[in-house]
C-alpha cells in the first residue's frame, strides 16, 4: 500500500498548508524525517521537516525530496516547487503525530482488507470495510450497467445517487446517457480514477473507476462527491479502496461471473433472513438478474454425501449445462432454482429436470431436498428452511426415501420430530391401521404394503397393480377385502388421511 502526497495533504487541511501548485500531490511519500545537520537526503520522495532558514541551501532545491517547514510569522514564501509551508502555530510534532496516525489507520485498513480476502469473503463485506475510508456515497456496476451494490454514508446525498439507485439496474434514461457519452471508453482506456461531471447533474462531481483482469472489464464503480470537485487526495484514497477492489476481483475469480453470477449475492441475501423488503425491493432486484417474479419457484438444495469439494465443482458444470436452473452455493452447499410459468406445475415436471441432471452426474453421491412450490421470492428463507430440516431430519432417522425429497412427502416427518418431544408416536397411529399390521403378522397378507401403494398412486388400481407386479382385477379384490375385514371406506377422505398419517409416522419409527 503506498500513501500519496495528495492523501497526506488532504489529511491535513485543517494546518492550512501553502505550496505551489507544480508540486506533484500524485507523487508517493517514502517516509517522514527531521532534517538535521547530518542529513544527506538519500531518501527520494520522503519528506523531511526542515526549520525555514535552512530551506535556502542549494542541497534542499532539488525536486527528488518533498520539504515541509513552518513559516515565521509575516513571512512571505518563495513558494518553491519542493516546499510546503505551514502557519506559525504549527509545530512539526503536530504535524509527524498526524502522519504516523494516518499510516497506522491505512495500515489497518489494508491489513484487515486482505485478512478478509484471505478467508474469502463476500462481496458486500469486502465493500463495507472498503468504504470506511470513503465518506462519500457509491455505487458498482457490472459491465453491463446493472447496479450490484451501494453504500450510502451519513451525508448528503447527490441527487444522481437516487436517480440509479435501485439495485439491479441503470434506468433508462441514466444508462441512455452514460451509452452516448465518451466515458466508457475513457475509462476503459485508463488505470487509474478519473474525475468527470455527472451524467444527469453537471454541477455534481463524480469519481470512476473501470475494474479490468486480463484486459476484460469486470465492472464500474462510482462515488459521488457532490459539487465540490473532489481534490487529488480524495481521489487517491478512492484509488487505495479501487486497488483492493481490484484484487478482491483477481483474487476471487469474479472476473467472469460477476455479472452471470449477480444473482447469486441476491439470493444469498435473501436466504439468510427473511427481509419483509416488499414486492417492489423483490421485483427491482429479480429484473438484474432476469429470474421472474410471478412463477412457480422450487428451492432444490444438492447435498453431497461425501466429497465436500464437490459442489462447486458441480454449481460451474451447471452453469455450463443447465443455465436456467440459477446454480449457486450459499454457506458451502448447492441449491438449485427452479421455476415453471405453470402455476399448477406438479412434482414430475420438476422430477424430469433433475433426472436429466441425474444423468450426467451419475457417479456423485448425492441427494436432492426440494421445498414447496412459491410465488414470491422473499418465501425463499423459509424455503431453505424446508430443504435444511428434510436433510437433517431424514438423515438423523436413516429414513429410505431415494434420491429425491420433496417437502410435500416430508410434510407428516417433520411434524412428528417435534410431537414426539411430548407424545408417544405409537399414541398417534390410527387404531385400524395398528390392526391391519397386526392381522399381516399374523396371517402374512401384506395388506399394508398394499395400501402405502394404494395411496402413493392417488388410487389408481392399475398404477397399484403394476407396482405390486398384480393384475388390476386381483387389486381392486384385495382393497375391497381390506375395507370390509377392518370396517374402513377408502372412498372417504377422512380415512384417507388418517391412513396416509399412520403409514408415514410407521416410516418414521423405523
Amino acid at each position: 500500500m503506498t500513501i500519496t502526497l495528495g492523501i497526506f495533504l488532504t489529511y491535513l487541511e485543517d494546518m492550512c498548508p501553502v505550496y505551489n501548485e507544480k508540486v506533484l500531490p500524485t507523487r508517493v511519500v517514502n517516509g517522514l524525517l527531521f532534517f538535521t545537520p547530518k542529513s544527506f537526503y538519500s531518501e527520494k520522495n520522503a519528506i523531511y521537516m526542515c526549520p525555514y532558514h535552512r530551506i535556502t541551501e542549494e542541497r534542499l532545491q532539488s525536486e527528488d525530496y518533498i520539504v515541509f517547514t513552518i513559516l515565521p510569522q509575516n513571512e512571505i514564501p518563495d513558494m518553491q516547487k519542493n516546499v510546503i509551508y505551514f502557519p506559525s502555530h504549527i509545530s512539526f510534532m503536530e504535524i509527524a503525530n498526524r502522519y504516523h496516525h494516518l499510516m497506522n489507520q491505512f495500515t489497518s485498513w489494508d491489513k484487515t482488507a486482505h485478512q478478509l480476502l484471505l478467508e474469502g469473503c463476500s462481496f458486500d463485506e469486502y465493500i463495507n470495510h472498503g468504504t470506511r475510508i470513503i465518506p462519500y456515497p457509491i455505487q458498482f456496476f457490472d459491465p453491463s450497467l446493472n447496479v450490484t451494490a451501494m453504500s450510502i454514508p451519513e451525508v448528503d446525498v447527490p441527487s444522481e445517487f437516487y436517480d440509479s439507485a435501485e439495485i439491479g439496474y441503470a434506468p433508462p434514461d441514466v444508462f441512455s446517457k452514460i451509452q452516448h457519452s465518451n466515458i466508457l471508453a475513457q475509462l476503459q482506456r485508463s488505470s487509474k480514477a478519473i474525475v468527470k461531471p455527472s451524467i444527469t447533474k453537471k454541477e455534481d462531481f463524480v469519481i470512476y473507476r473501470c475494474h479490468k483482469t486480463q484486459n476484460n472489464v469486470i465492472g464500474y464503480t462510482l462515488v459521488y462527491c457532490g459539487t465540490t470537485k473532489p481534490d487529488q487526495g480524495l481521489v487517491d484514497i478512492c484509488e487505495l479502496f479501487f486497488t483492493n477492489l481490484d484484487l478482491y476481483y483477481l483474487s476471487t475469480q469474479k472476473a467472469q461471473q460477476t455479472s452471470a453470477n449477480m444473482y447469486g449475492y441476491f439470493l444469498s441475501a435473501l436466504m439468510s433472513s427473511h427481509k419483509g423488503k416488499g414486492e417492489k425491493w423483490i421485483s427491482d432486484r429479480a429484473k438484474s438478474v432476469q429470474i421472474p417474479t410471478t412463477s412457480n419457484f422450487q428451492l432444490v438444495k444438492m447435498h453431497f454425501d461425501e466429497n465436500t469439494d464437490a459442489a462447486k465443482y458441480v454449481c460451474n458444470l451447471l452453469h455450463r449445462y443447465f443455465p436456467h436452473l440459477y446454480a449457486f452455493l450459499f454457506e458451502g452447499e448447492l441449491f438449485l432454482l427452479l421455476f415453471s410459468k405453470n402455476l399448477t406445475a406438479d412434482k414430475p415436471a420438476f422430477d424430469t429436470t433433475l433426472k436429466q441432471i441425474d444423468e450426467i452426474l451419475d457417479k456423485y453421491p448425492y441427494r436432492y431436498y426440494i421445498s414447496n412450490p412459491f410465488t414470491y421470492l422473499s418465501d425463499i428463507y423459509y424455503a431453505r428452511k424446508q430443504c435444511n430440516e428434510m436433510q437433517e431430519i431424514t438423515s438423523s432417522k436413516q429414513i429410505s426415501y431415494g434420491k429425491h425429497m420433496h417437502y410435500l412427502d416430508f410434510i407428516f416427518y417433520h411434524c412428528f420430530h417435534y410431537l414426539e418431544r411430548d407424545y408417544d408416536l405409537d399414541f398417534l397411529v390410527w387404531p385400524q391401521y395398528k390392526k391391519i399390521c397386526q392381522y399381516d403378522a399374523e396371517y402374512n397378507t401384506n395388506y399394508a404394503q398394499t395400501l402405502k401403494e394404494f395411496l402413493k398412486n392417488n388410487g389408481s388400481l392399475k398404477e397399484t397393480a403394476d407396482a405390486l407386479g398384480m393384475h388390476r382385477n386381483s387389486i381392486d379384490k384385495r382393497i375391497k377385502k381390506i375395507e370390509s375385514l377392518f370396517d374402513i371406506n377408502l372412498s372417504n377422505l377422512q380415512s384417507m388421511i388418517l391412513l396416509h398419517w399412520s403409514i408415514a409416522l410407521a416410516e418414521y419409527k423405523k
